[in-house]
């Protein structure tokens, strides 16, 4: 059964195109005998509540006039990114003969048009590149520039998202004639922009720098703002490139507090070599109308500039920069191109990056039993037959701290321990290891390595980008990275290996652990049989669930995820406070007098404060009825077990039921199943079988067969909005009915004889 109704249309289009046809050759959407590649590709729709296909041009004038193009549809309320994706391109690198990259486009509103190349398996690889469209119903051809990218890794993955903004209404964009050609070099920064200094987390809101954890914004170069704004690495340190720059504009609409801040610091970078221009930056408070110009001075041409404004000496009207909305970079001669970086506000001043450790890192809580330790005070090491052989690429030394035993690993390249008997880890789930680094390198990652010499197998565990100047305590999930299944029962060499090497690194605490999963063990209670007519239900197996979109991002994308729990399908309420279902059409739950969903918390859990918190909501904006749950309610949450819920309901007033949300402070420590509303008893053992109830064939094309055990006085066909579709009064046990006018898809069938009622599932 489909949970999490996360909808995605799949289009295949024959063959895989090989990836040397990629590099120059047109891609549209004709036949296949015109011998270009565009139908030979597998395209997908990769968006809840969004389609893709390839159809009859419906504006076959203009620039364009082929027969057919990709149309995208977006649903109202859809993500703005809503897009459509080939991963059947091959292996594709950009070279200087294919980096100016076009794409006609149809639109009926001026939005921005990202074109996105990545990595055939890690989405985190990847270029892109964002143009508006200037016209609308009209075909226009849009150039975007990947000549920054020539040489990047190798490309698996086209990503097309032709309307990137917010929509009220279904929204349809056809796109078409793809080409690739060759590019001419850009006048531009050869250089990353220079690496800000260290500085306290607490001291810095930085808008955009990778030296720096970045504030979300609500909104970046919305449509209103004038010139073009497109992703440009240099030397793998992320930049914004501004072509035919007026204004560029970031939006907060909850309002982002500078008031504490001393300074605001940029980077930029640009062509524009216009005697007198300057350039500026303008804060403004959109709810108090109020704005502060800030100004940095005259422009420079043709080399990074670290600009420094003191806010408190140009904020003389003393403006409020507790809840500032918008953010514009403002040139005063348009036109011209700007390269930004390292965009952010500071106080304070500079922090000195410590060279080694100071303090010991925090002793490790887990059970010995539970425990193979390879390096820590805290438990028992096994014996190790080699400790950094002369292969090793590190100089290692004791650095204890406070009596705690610590290893430094100068001028680090690889270091490794080895036991060729072989060390048993097959039973172990988890690794562990503490470290501290000099190293502060953009995107620099630490690996460590598990080696069977025996086997010659070999796994290489990804412990995430570096963090340099205080102790990392990093977990790693060995089921979740051993995906190709390798034998980890002798293993006998173990490397700490960084992907950039020559600094210096401390360990300690490096052991491997069987940690028990959180969550419950075992499923859910299994709800009774009910007519189907007397269930609304969102989440179960054991009733057909209506059609929404069950994780609408009320709160942040993927605020649940679903496991398996003793084969049965639970959902796992994740790390965002809400979760928000959205079903496709309204229901009429006015009859249903109760809500039942069951509740598992993870043992251990400190309810004192905990809350569980379940709502109904008519049409958005309608009325809605709220259940909170905590340890005072009735039922009182419980830690440990599944906790069955049933309240009764007053649904009265709710004829156009549209939306249910859950919001929670028990984030990562909630599992629940079998959401539902409901109304009436279950039905009976007897009732169940007394009916002895068949219908074929399933699926069906133009005529479905009944047969009961028991005369049959009505029949009722539902959609899965809960709409009926058919109805039939045969009063005989076995009958047949013309379906031929009924759409392809999912329905229920209702059985009524007497005072006895049974549903089943129907495809056509």
């Amino acid at each position: 059964m489909n949970k999490l109704k996360i909808m995605k249309q799949l289009y295949t289009l024959l063959l895989i195109l090989p990836a040397l046809l990629f590099a120059q050759t047109d891609i549209d959407f004709q036949s296949t005998s015109s011998g270009l590649p565009g139908p030979n590709w597998t395209w997908t729709a990769d968006v809840e509540n969004t389609s893709f296909a390839v159809v009859d041009n419906p504006y076959a004038t203009g620039i364009n006039t082929s027969s057919k193009v990709g149309e995208l549809t977006a649903a109202a309320g859809s993500n703005a990114w809503a897009l459509a994706f080939s991963d059947g391109i091959g292996s594709f690198t950009f070279d200087a003969n294919n980096t100016t990259v076009k794409i006609m486009v149809y639109k009926t509103r001026i939005s921005p048009v990202e074109i996105k190349f990545e990595d055939a398996t890690d989405s985190s690889i990847k270029v892109a590149r964002t143009v508006s469209n200037t016209v609308v119903n009209a075909w226009e051809e849009l150039t975007f520039d990947f000549y920054s990218a020539i040489g990047d890794t190798s490309y698996g993955k086209v990503v097309i998202i032709p309307d990137n903004s917010e929509r009220t209404e279904a929204n349809i964009t056809y796109f078409d004639n793809i080409t690739f050609t060759a590019g001419v070099a850009p006048v531009g920064p050869s250089e990353a922009a220079p690496t800000p200094p260290t500085r306290n987390a607490a001291d810095v809101v930085s808008f955009y720098s990778d030296a720096y954890a970045t504030t979300g914004m609500g909104e970046y170069f919305p449509n209103w703002m004038v010139g073009t704004v497109s992703d440009n690495p240099i030397n793998g340190n992320n930049t914004w490139k501004m072509d035919e720059l007026g204004f560029a504009a970031l939006a907060n609409y909850d309002g982002i507090d500078l008031s504490t801040m001393e300074k605001m610091y940029i980077d930029y970078y640009t062509t524009q070599d216009v005697v007198g221009a300057k350039l500026f930056v303008k804060l403004v408070d959109t709810n108090d109308s109020q704005e502060l110009l800030l100004d940095l001075g005259a422009v420079t041409a043709g080399s990074w500039q670290t600009v420094e404004v003191d806010l408190t000496a140009q904020n003389t009207a003393n403006i409020d920069l507790s809840t500032v909305t918008q953010f514009l970079i403002d040139p005063s001669t348009d036109g011209d191109t700007f390269y930004i970086d390292n965009w952010y506000f500071a106080k304070g001043s500079p922090t000195t990056p410590a060279t080694a450790p100071t303090t010991a890192p925090a002793a490790p809580t887990l059970d010995a039993a539970d425990v193979i330790s390879f390096y820590s005070d805290s438990y028992t090491d096994i014996a190790l037959g080699e400790y950094f052989p002369n292969w090793s690429d590190a100089t290692v030394t004791d650095f204890p701290i406070d009596g705690n035993n610590i290893w430094k690993m100068a001028s680090m390249g690889f270091a490794s321990v080895t036991q060729y008997d072989g060390v048993d880890l097959s039973g172990m789930n988890k690794m562990y290891i503490d470290y501290w680094t000099t190293q502060d390198v953009v995107g620099a990652k630490l690996f460590v390595k598990l080696v069977d010499t025996n086997d010659s197998q070999e796994l290489l565990l990804d412990l995430g980008a570096v963090t340099a100047g205080s102790w990392q305590t990093v977990e790693v999930d060995l089921t979740a990275q051993n995906t190709a299944n390798i034998d980890l029962s002798t293993v006998t060499q173990f490397l700490i290996d960084p992907s950039t090497n020559g600094d210096t690194f401390y360990i300690d605490n490096w052991y491997f652990a069987n940690v028990p999963e959180p969550g419950p063990s075992t499923a859910a209670p299994t709800p009774p049989e009910r007519n189907a007519a007397d269930v609304i239900s969102l989440y179960s197996d054991a009733y057909t669930d209506v059609a929404s979109n069950f994780d609408a991002g009320w709160c942040g994308a993927s605020s649940v995820s679903e496991i398996s729990v003793a084969g049965n399908a639970t959902t796992a309420y994740l790390a965002n406070p809400c979760q928000g279902i959205v079903l496709n059409d309204g229901v009429d739950a006015s009859a249903f007098t109760n809500l039942h969903v069951d509740i598992y918390i993870e043992a251990g859990t400190d309810l004192t404060s905990s809350v569980f918190n379940l709502k109904f909501v008519n049409q958005p904006g309608g009325a809605a009825l709220e259940m909170n749950l905590n340890i005072a309610s009735s039922p009182a949450l419980i830690a440990g077990q599944w906790l069955s819920v049933d309240l009764a309901v007053d649904l009265t007033n709710f004829t156009g039921f549209k939306e249910f949300g859950i919001t929670s402070n028990l984030n990562n420590k909630v599992w629940y199943d079998n959401l539902y509303a409901y109304k009436g008893t279950p039905l009976s053992v007897g009732e169940i079988d007394e009916f002895n109830f068949v219908t074929y064939p399933n699926p069906i094309e133009n005529t479905l067969n009944v047969s009961a055990g028991v005369v049959v006085d009505a029949v009722s066909i539902f959609d899965l909005t809960g709409r009926e579709v058919m109805r039939a009064t045969p009063n005989a046990a076995a009958f047949s009915l013309d379906v031929a006018d009924l759409n392809k898809g999912m329905y229920l069938v209702t059985v009524k004889a007497g005072k006895q009622e049974l549903t089943t599932k129907l495809v056509k």
